[in-house]
């Protein structure tokens, strides 16, 4: 009877063990969710996965100091570099557990930038005309000094 048993014990446990696989699951918490300012910036965010994981990141300018690791929690850190170019720009991270994936979408404010075609006139006592064209990536004011309000008067087309 005891031939029986010991066979018939492993059989039952090795055909369980697929029953014991731990169902994939990940969670990622902490990372910016806001637009990130031009100067960019260090940020901390965990990790937590019943796997191993792995990450891509699919622009230059973001930099992640751990790209894959085992089941458990990790903290990741998290480098975006200034962003030196005058348009908004983004990009994702990609991480992976198993057949899970999930996105962070990062986003980056542009560095300010404002062109005059002229910084200054000179005029005769008549008085004339100036025509000032600016280009900026952000809405401004244009602002006209107290005592010079009554023979400056801006003429504004956007």
């Amino acid at each position: 009877m005891r031939k029986f048993i010991i066979p018939l014990l492993v059989l039952l446990f090795s055909g369980c063990q697929g029953l014991l696989q731990v169902k994939p699951e990940m969670e990622i918490s902490g990372y910016p969710t806001e637009t990130v300012n031009a100067e960019g910036g260090t940020y901390r965010f965990t990790i937590k996965t019943t796997h191993s994981w792995t990450a891509t990141v699919s622009a230059p300018w973001i930099e992640l100091d751990c790209t894959g690791g085992d089941a458990g929690t990790a903290e990741l850190t998290l480098l975006i570099l200034s962003n030196d170019y005058h348009e908004e720009r983004s990009s994702e991270i990609q991480f992976f557990c198993e057949d899970l994936s999930e996105v962070i979408s990062i986003r980056q404010m542009q560095d300010d930038y404002m062109e005059l075609t002229t910084d200054n006139a000179t005029f005769d006592s008549d008085g004339g005309e100036l025509v000032i064209d600016a280009m900026a990536n952000f809405d401004y004011e244009i602002i006209i000094a107290d005592g010079a309000k009554d023979w400056i008067v801006p003429q504004t087309t956007r």
